[in-house]
């Protein structure tokens, strides 16, 4: 018979994101950087879907993306060579 012992149950029924969802991701930020000529860095702890409602309302016609943090560093560069425009790499680094 088969041991019962030792074996990994995953608790969770999400899935991983596929690869490409994450390409678009990385090119959509990356448009956006080019579209847009300011970019804010913005921490928030309690983050309810009525406060980002309000918070997306008033960065209008500009744009609230929320990503992981790897996705968005890549997405803008962590160095001066691969950054997508002029000085993002910093921004890039305090995330």
């Amino acid at each position: 018979p088969k041991s019962k012992r030792n074996k990994v149950i995953t608790l969770t029924k999400t899935k991983k994101k596929p690869k490409e969802k994450k390409d678009t991701l990385i090119e959509e930020i990356r448009t956006s950087c080019e579209k847009f000529s300011r970019l804010y860095l913005v921490s928030i702890e309690n983050e309810r879907n009525t406060f980002i409602q309000a918070v997306r309302h008033k960065l209008r016609p500009g744009r609230l993306i929320c990503a992981k943090n790897k996705v968005m560093q890549l997405a803008l560069g962590t160095t001066p060579a691969t950054e997508c425009q002029d000085g993002v790499h910093q921004i890039a680094n305090r995330i």
